[in-house]
Formats: structure tokens, sequence, C-alpha cells
């Protein structure tokens, strides 16, 4: 089995997306991010990344602060 999931918010530079995918080996990956911006400059993005059984958990994230001028 393998499902994607994906999701698009846009409007005043937000935007989402996502991921979900079960392997037929039990393994549940799984990524999310999202960034954000603002007229000034300024923007923030985060990510998300997850690797989940019945066996093994692993998990891992990051976050940016920008600024563009």
């Amino acid at each position: 089995m393998n499902e994607s999931i994906s999701a698009h918010q846009a409007g005043r530079g937000a935007l989402a997306l996502g991921q979900l995918r079960a392997a037929t080996s039990g393994i549940c990956d799984t990524t999310a991010s999202a960034e954000v911006k603002w007229l000034s400059g300024f923007s923030l993005a985060a990510t998300f990344e997850g690797e989940f059984s019945s066996v093994t958990r692993s998990y891992a994230g990051k976050g940016v602060v920008r600024y563009a001028w």
C-alpha cells in the first residue's frame, strides 16, 4: 500500500505541503513543511520528517528565519 497526501494553501506567500507514505514493509514515512512570507522581506520556514514502524521511530525537523532586502 502506498498512499500520498498533499495540501497547498496559496495567498500572501503561505505554503504548506505534507506527504504520508505507508509501505508494505510496515514503515510509515511522513514529511511536512510550511513557509510564510511577509511583504517586509521576512520569512519563516519549517520542515518535519519522520519514519515510524513497530520497531523504530526516527524523526527530525528544522526551522529557518530569513530576511531578504
